[in-house]
């Protein structure tokens, strides 16, 4: 059970690299399909987020 803190990390997480890549591509769309999400965090990102929680 995560707290509002925890779902930004994980957000954070996820599209951090996106923000940054997509305006400068030619990409008109981003999905996050569930292997993209489990690639951008790590195990060790989820194990922090549930000693802070």
């Amino acid at each position: 059970k995560l707290g509002a803190r925890g779902l930004r990390s994980l957000c954070e997480a996820i599209f951090t690299d996106a923000m940054f890549e997509l305006p400068s591509s030619d990409e008109k769309e981003f999905k996050v399909t569930k292997p993209y999400a489990e690639e951008k965090i790590s195990f060790e990102t989820i194990k922090k987020l549930k000693t802070v929680s």
